[in-house]
């Protein structure tokens, strides 16, 4: 079978994403924590412990949606299949997995929430402000009624996989006040090949019934009432920046239009990334369109991709982290051009203007002179080419991110 089928088992193109953005996601949020705890300027203050927050939950979610659980999604069948490290390997079950998931994406929520909150609350007048004390408890309650409230959803709905093909071959619904076709008995009873869905290996299966829908809404309005809380505080900081402009000199100004426009960025990532693939992930729920498996792919690498493109964006909004990076990549490239020219020249300038690298010449001319015996020097120029231009593309986004930023 090929992503074009009925339904896929195998999603070869999907895994192999996944096995690459993987590894990607764990270097690039290790370099965001280490950035965060070690090269943070004193005047971020509290708000570096808010980002460490943030990350910390990046990290989870990326480490549990590219290695641990690795969710294969059927639309417009409310299925998913589950081929990560925890499932294969550990004998976790898709559903234990997909619920994991859910609870981690749930206090990435909160803690974007907090992280908006605190810079608002920096900004605001005195009178306005809320103590540390009660921020902290606020935060507190809210994880755990987020966490209660999936939990309990957790237990209601799950249903026993013997009672699958029953469920999924219903006539109809009673919804509040009309009986309408469900989207399910039409698939199935048109379909009859789709029941192959149940033989496919660590499958989870939401049948349909009066308690998912009803969760399912309030899933939406939980949502919603979140992206319409970060727009009112967005819309509330840019209110109090035009109070304060006519106080304010054309440089703080700008400074300020740069700081809306980092903060408008961060709220369109997770839109752009997670939400708008969701969207589409209902419609074809609703839409009940058997096929079109790589469609469905297509929107699981698109919601797998908001770690690491939120965590890029996190280190370059931030001045202190995108200096640092700007001179580790400036040593770097002065470490190419120096192996460069000792690897091209016969005669090396031992005078070459980076100090610390005459330390090591001895041992690179040894190198130089010694390393076709494992590897010809064509094939390294060709490494070291392309390292370079890794560099240029690298240092080219850190230093131009500022007209961003």
């Amino acid at each position: 079978m090929n992503n074009f089928t009925l339904f896929d088992s195998h999603n070869d193109a999907l895994l192999l994403f996944y096995n690459i953005n993987g590894p990607i996601c764990i270097l690039l949020n290790l370099l965001a924590i280490y950035l965060i705890v070690f090269k943070s300027s004193r005047n971020m203050g509290e708000y570096r412990w808010h980002l460490l927050h943030y990350q910390l939950w990046v990290f989870a979610i990326d480490i549990c949606n590219n290695v641990l659980n690795q969710p294969v999604i059927l639309p417009p069948i409310i299925a998913i299949a589950g081929r990560g490290f925890l499932i294969n390997k550990m004998g976790f079950s898709t559903f234990t997995c997909v619920q994991i998931e859910l609870f981690l994406i749930w206090n990435l929520a909160i803690s974007i929430m907090a992280l908006f909150f605190y810079r608002h609350q920096c900004i605001v007048q005195k009178k306005y402000k809320v103590s540390h004390k009660k921020f902290i408890f606020c935060s507190l309650l809210l994880f755990l009624v987020v966490s209660s409230f999936h939990y309990i959803v957790t237990q209601l709905s799950e249903v026993d996989p013997s009672l699958w093909a029953e469920l999924l071959r219903k006539v109809c619904f009673l919804f509040i006040k009309f009986k309408t076709t469900s989207t399910y008995s039409f698939i199935f009873k048109k379909y009859p090949e789709a029941m192959e869905l149940l033989k496919i290996a660590n499958i989870y299966i939401i049948p349909p019934s009066y308690m998912s829908k009803m969760f399912s809404s309030i899933y939406v309005l939980i949502s919603s009432f979140l992206v319409l809380t970060l727009l009112g505080v967005i819309c509330h900081i840019q209110y109090i920046f035009r109070k304060q402009c006519e106080h304010l000199t054309v440089h703080t100004q700008e400074l300020q239009k740069t700081f809306l426009r980092a903060q408008i960025i961060q709220v369109a990532i997770p839109i752009a990334l997670v939400l708008n693939p969701l969207i589409i992930i209902y419609i074809r729920v609703l839409d009940g369109r058997l096929g079109l498996q790589i469609l469905n792919d297509i929107l699981m690498m698109t919601i797998s991709t908001y770690g690491p493109v939120a965590t890029i964006f996190i280190i370059f909004f931030n001045v202190p982290y995108r200096k640092f990076l700007s001179g580790k990549l400036r040593e770097f490239g002065k470490w190419l051009s120096f192996l460069d020219q000792c690897f091209d020249n016969d005669d090396v300038d031992p005078l070459y203007d980076v100090p610390s690298h005459k330390k090591n010449l001895s041992w690179i001319l040894h190198c130089r002179n010694h390393l076709w015996i494992s590897l010809s020097l064509e094939t390294f120029k060709l490494v070291l080419n392309y390292a370079r231009l890794a560099y240029v593309f690298a240092y080219f986004l850190v230093t131009h991110s500022r007209y961003v930023c």
